[in-house]
């Protein structure tokens, strides 16, 4: 994986996999996220343990 850093304060902003990898993921880190963007995003929530 690749991390990236805010230039400023320095958090993982997000990350994405590299060629080594055998899936494209990209993981973006949303508690940097304003908190009116966060509570647009709808979530779905998944029983685990019956997936």
């Amino acid at each position: 994986m690749k991390f990236h850093r805010c230039n400023l304060c320095g958090c993982v902003t997000h990350y994405v996999t590299t060629p080594k990898c055998p899936e494209k993921v990209v993981a973006v880190n949303m508690n940097m996220a304003p908190l009116d963007v966060l509570a647009a995003i709808p979530v779905r929530e998944i029983d685990g343990a019956n997936y």
